[in-house]
């Protein structure tokens, strides 16, 4: 009953927060729009500033919608089969292709056997993908890694993600920070992580932090083979 009142706060934070933000971003094309309204009642409204006012209330409507759709897509249904981890990671980083440019990408992706889960995998990868390069964010030239490998018995294929940021907060417990509502940046949500270990979880996976790494966050997912993944 604990552990239950406390994913609810949890969520009651992270909604919170979500309010807070939408709620910043719908004002701000409200007081754009009355700006707008006023000028052009008056006959002072020039192309530059009508232009400039309505990039910005652009820019906040595509990001509510961004993330009211961040929220949603990793929800829909979608069956479970053989999935190729390799492939999705070469199309989290296709997807992110234009944010990679001033980023070294290593991959070291060894031929491994395919894991039992959804194509949300390869949700969980674009996620991690996007804090590595909000870590990275302010670097000259910031280093990304991803690996794969199959573990010696053949029943677990291991996937590292390793950035070159500033890693975890002083602040921040490294057993929290896959909790709902737990964040390192004081913007964040406290949703991503912890999305991504529900998942994996739910495939018979495991997510977890590597301290081995002397700067940056590295990640260690494990997921099961398909035939184990099946069985």
């Amino acid at each position: 009953r604990i552990a239950n009142i406390a994913q609810v706060v949890a969520m009651g934070d992270m909604a919170g927060n979500m309010i807070h933000r939408i709620n910043n971003q719908l004002g701000s094309i409200r007081a754009d729009i009355n700006y707008l309204t006023t000028q052009h009642a008056a006959q002072q409204l020039e192309e530059a500033e009508l232009l400039e006012l309505l990039d910005d209330m652009l820019e906040n409507a595509e990001a509510t919608l961004a993330m009211a759709e961040n929220i949603r897509k990793p929800f829909q249904t979608s069956p479970q089969e053989p999935i190729d981890v390799n492939d999705c990671i070469k199309n989290g980083l296709q997807e992110k292709k234009d944010e990679l440019k001033k980023v070294i990408v290593i991959e070291v992706l060894e031929p491994v056997p395919a894991v039992m889960a959804t194509r949300q995998l390869e949700l969980v990868f674009e996620n991690l993908l996007t804090n590595a390069l909000l870590a990275m964010n302010g670097q000259l030239r910031g280093v990304l890694k991803f690996s794969t490998t199959c573990s010696a018995d053949g029943q677990w294929v291991e996937i590292t993600v390793q950035d070159s940021g500033p890693g975890l907060s002083p602040d921040l417990k490294e057993s929290e920070i896959f909790k709902l509502g737990v964040s390192g940046r004081p913007e964040g949500l406290g949703y991503g992580l912890w999305w991504c270990d529900t998942f994996l979880k739910r495939w018979g996976g495991q997510i977890q932090l590597v301290n081995d790494s002397r700067r940056g966050c590295k990640f260690l997912i494990k997921l099961p083979t398909a035939t184990r993944g099946r069985e």
